[in-house]
């Protein structure tokens, strides 16, 4: 994805998306760009999507609306925001309780400030929770931005776990 300012020096954004899009004409792979703008007119998303780009944020901009607009340009699924489902770990009592609790903790406030740096956590959490599609839910949706969701899943694992918070 290009985030792409639309007032640049030398060279607009709509002049270079549309020199992307020319180079991409011979190709089988289309980049997604989304535009960003102070200019927050009706009909300025429209225009721009009819200029080549995939998507428009308007400046200053909200994260949330910037990642929902990255996985809607990316055409990934809308994920609900509902915790992935209990666990099927055969033996909960074999968890570090305490390692779990501790990093579930580090995640938690990396992924309520939006700091992807949360994937660095996913190895570790992966020796806690071997076997378990908690594991497998918080994953994807760390990697599709849904930082809402992924926190509804920690605090399943929390429960399913008894973990104090």
């Amino acid at each position: 994805v290009i985030l792409m300012d639309l007032e640049m020096p030398g060279m607009d954004g709509v002049e270079a998306t549309g020199r992307i899009r020319e180079a991409e004409k011979n190709g089988d792979y289309r980049t997604p760009i989304i535009a960003l703008t102070a200019h927050a007119l009706k009909n300025v998303h429209e225009r721009l999507l009819d200029q080549g780009f995939d998507g428009y944020v308007s400046k200053p901009m909200n994260t949330n609306t910037l990642l929902t607009e990255i996985r809607r340009s990316l055409r990934m699924p809308d994920k609900s925001l509902e915790p992935a489902p209990v666990s099927s770990i055969s033996d909960p009592q074999t968890v570090d309780k305490e390692k779990l609790g501790n990093l579930l903790l580090k995640m938690e406030l990396l992924l309520k400030q939006n700091n992807m740096s949360v994937l660095d956590s996913i190895g570790d959490l992966s020796k806690l929770l071997p076997d378990s599609h908690l594991f497998d839910s918080i994953v994807r949706q760390i990697r599709q931005f849904d930082c809402v969701a992924a926190l509804l899943t920690i605090e399943s694992i929390c429960n399913e776990f008894e973990i104090d918070r």
